[in-house]
């Protein structure tokens, strides 16, 4: 299962082989999608790889805070893209 998937990583150019034998420093494994197939999911924590990257966070606000920017006149929808 797992070999496919990194196969189609690599297809789609995140990863590149080196033509050197490299044992990955990065755990990894896979989480049922569906019944039939999976997601690969990169622990980057084991390796302190998350310690060393720098990583802009995402603010969602609380209800508490969002509060404080509407009014009467405000428009808001929700909308999952893929």
């Amino acid at each position: 299962v797992l070999r496919s998937k990194v196969g189609k990583v690599i297809k789609r150019g995140y990863l590149s082989a080196s033509g050197i034998r490299l044992r990955s420093l990065i755990k990894y494994f896979p989480v049922p999608k569906t019944e039939e197939d999976y997601r690969i999911v990169y622990d980057a924590t084991a390796n302190k790889l998350n310690d060393a990257v720098w990583a802009p966070s995402f603010w969602l606000p609380t209800v508490d805070t969002l509060v404080r920017y509407v009014d009467a006149s405000t428009w808001m929808m929700d909308r999952d893209i893929g």
